[in-house]
């Protein structure tokens, strides 16, 4: 749930009993660090204003990021859709917030889709791995430049990544495991390709997403540039190559050579990911009309 922003509006009681409303958009980065640095805010989904019978969809950041990143998407899926944004902490281990994720998805009525950028998008990619029952199976997804594996920096450097593979040098991953756990925010533990939240995603024994069949996943990176666990190593660590991986998660979408720019490019230009929600929102049965 989210206390009072600073100088803003108190929030509407929950809607339906259920979710409280807040004027999410205003959420910007001087606004969410006071949040979050306050202890204010603990994992959520806030809506923008009480559900309306529409589709819903619900916003995840990234790491460093915030909600108003997504004002320009919700403004221009304003006439097809409600939006809400889930506010979390995510310098935290991830499954905690995954978990409240899941509850306040389940919570939502009628139709929902996630889109959720970079290391937010390992949220709901959890959600359909860990979801033996299919009670996700009617949601939609779309995943803004995914941190598939983790991220390449929790992994090692180039040199850990070779001498840490030979046997006698097994040792330095534990060191690296240690400088972890005393040195970087708790989320670089789930970050590393072998810790069980990555293994629980992308690992021998995982699931496909319950709801791969109505999920995009968009890449806007540069070759080389890539933030995830290098394509080289996907293999070492989850038994299957990258491409399998993301099929397992959903339908990867073409982006035009122009929008190749770098990782926040979604974000930055919110043409890139309109059309990918409004398709995963045609799916789910919403109405037909482009925004």
């Amino acid at each position: 749930m989210l206390d009072p922003m600073p100088h803003a509006p108190e929030p509407a009681p929950p809607a339906g009993g259920l979710l409280p409303v807040v004027p999410w958009v205003a959420l910007d980065r001087r606004r969410y660090r006071a949040l979050r640095r306050g202890g204010r805010a603990r994992p959520a989904i806030v809506l923008g204003r009480p559900a309306a019978g529409r589709a819903t969809v619900v916003f995840v950041h990234g790491r460093g990021g915030y909600p108003a990143q997504f004002a320009a998407l919700a403004r221009a899926l304003d006439p097809v859709a409600d939006t809400a944004a889930f506010v979390w902490e995510d310098r935290a281990r991830l499954v905690p917030s995954a978990e409240a994720l899941r509850t306040d998805v389940l919570a939502l009525p009628g139709r929902v889709a996630i889109v959720a950028a970079s290391l937010g998008a390992l949220l709901p990619a959890y959600l359909g791995a860990t979801d033996p029952d299919g009670r996700l199976g009617s949601l939609g997804a779309v995943y803004l430049n995914p941190l598939i594996g983790g991220s390449r920096w929790a992994d090692a450097d180039r040199a850990l990544a070779v001498l840490g593979d030979l046997p006698a040098l097994r040792w330095l991953h534990d060191v690296k495991r240690l400088v972890q756990r005393t040195c970087f925010p708790p989320v670089v533990q789930d970050l590393a390709p072998e810790s069980a939240f990555q293994q629980a995603v992308f690992g021998r024994a995982s699931r496909p997403s319950s709801f791969a069949h109505a999920t995009k996943i968009v890449f806007t990176e540069r070759p080389g540039a890539e933030p995830d666990v290098r394509a080289s190593r996907v293999r070492r660590f989850f038994g299957r190559p990258r491409r399998e991986l993301l099929a397992r998660m959903g339908d990867v979408v073409d982006v035009a050579a122009e929008h190749r720019t770098g990782h926040a490019a979604p974000l930055a230009n919110a043409a890139i990911a309109l059309g990918p929600i409004v398709e995963v929102l045609r799916g789910l049965g919403a109405p037909a009309s482009s925004p």
